[in-house]
């Protein structure tokens, strides 16, 4: 006979369900398809150190940015992958002013060659949108013992869960189809190219090893012939745009500080931005040139807010790229397929 549940075990199994963390996870999946993104927890296998270790990220959420050009066909792929973190009864403090007066990668973007380096300098107070941004590691404690003089701020979970989040978007970015997005464009640069760039360089009479040039002059004489295939050819770009985020039922909290650098003040702010610094061992194709990656840090309550910021900056670099697709006559775009053409061939 089946065991009939009393109230007592209900609450007892109801309180295990919601410190299990699933919740929160399935919470922050329907914050995200509330804007239209797809989320689902993601499973991938960690082959760093050379040992083969099946892991899963919680929440991987997905969404298309689609870029309207004449001859391209243009998409951002934004991707925010997210680590949960329980941690109802902690509190975070994230001390104001500790970050840089500038700011790359935010987000981590990977754009092919054709379009240039698209890469947002931020000043940090154009990041007015985060409460505060901080380059300090985050520490937690349980809050009931914030009032006791022993309190220690020992819990690293934002630390560990943002090493969760980047570990899985290093792996998801360097193993999917085309991880590198030069080849993807190489892989479709018209065929009839060849031809015109074959047989100007026999018309100029221009020796072989001089590919910059022949290029860039065949893009600017035979401008107009180009654009035509391209404009029934539309390559298809793809620019990925990738967002790591803890999302905690943790109290996240900014500390004030006077001119002294001593804490003055406390505001509950809900999120920040949190400038993540992975092991000196840590070899990621992410860290490339500058070895600090920006994560999003949110109390679950304030989860929709940063799905919007998000949402906000991916429109914002595709009217970026938008700009770099509606050239006037896309002398550098040219060059680049037809330099490519050459080395190829």
């Amino acid at each position: 006979m089946d065991e009939i549940l009393d109230e007592e075990k209900k609450s007892r199994w109801i309180r295990s369900i919601k410190t299990s963390g699933i919740p929160l996870q399935l919470k922050t999946e329907k914050i995200f398809r509330n804007r239209e993104f797809s989320a689902y927890n993601w499973y991938w296998t960690d082959e760093a150190n050379g040992e083969r270790k099946n892991r899963e990220l919680d929440v991987f959420a997905h969404k298309v940015f689609n870029v309207e050009t004449e001859f391209f066909n243009c998409e951002l792929d934004v991707h925010a992958f997210v680590s949960c973190m329980y941690r109802k009864d902690y509190a975070y403090f994230l001390f104001e002013g500790t970050g840089p007066k500038l700011l790359q990668k935010f987000p981590i973007i990977n754009s092919p060659k054709i379009l240039g380096t698209i890469v947002r300098l931020w000043k940090i107070e154009e990041l007015g949108f985060f409460p505060v941004i901080v380059g300090h590691n985050i520490h937690g404690c349980e809050i009931e013992h914030l009032d006791k003089p022993t309190c220690k701020f020992s819990d690293k979970g934002i630390y560990n869960c943002s090493n969760e989040s980047l570990a899985c978007m290093e792996n998801f970015y360097t193993n999917r189809v085309f991880s590198d997005t030069n080849e993807l464009i190489d892989s479709q640069i018209p065929s009839e190219f060849r031809s015109i760039i074959l047989d100007f360089v026999k018309e100029e009479k221009i020796s072989r090893p001089d590919i910059e040039y022949a290029a860039h002059t065949c893009s600017i004489k035979k401008n107009k012939e180009l654009l035509d295939i391209l404009r029934v050819r539309r390559p298809y770009i793809r620019i990925d745009v990738g967002f790591p985020l803890v999302v905690t039922e943790g109290e996240v909290f900014k500390v004030l500080l006077n001119e002294s650098g001593e804490p003055s003040n406390i505001e509950k702010i809900g999120y920040g931005l949190y400038l993540h610094r992975p092991e000196s061992n840590t070899k990621w194709s992410i860290l490339e040139h500058i070895p600090i990656l920006p994560v999003i840090v949110t109390n679950a309550n304030y989860l929709d807010t940063c799905a919007k910021i998000i949402e906000n900056v991916s429109n914002s670099i595709r009217e970026e790229v938008g700009k770099r697709l509606r050239a006037r006559n896309y002398v550098d775009i040219l060059t680049y397929m037809l330099e490519r053409t050459l080395k190829v061939g």
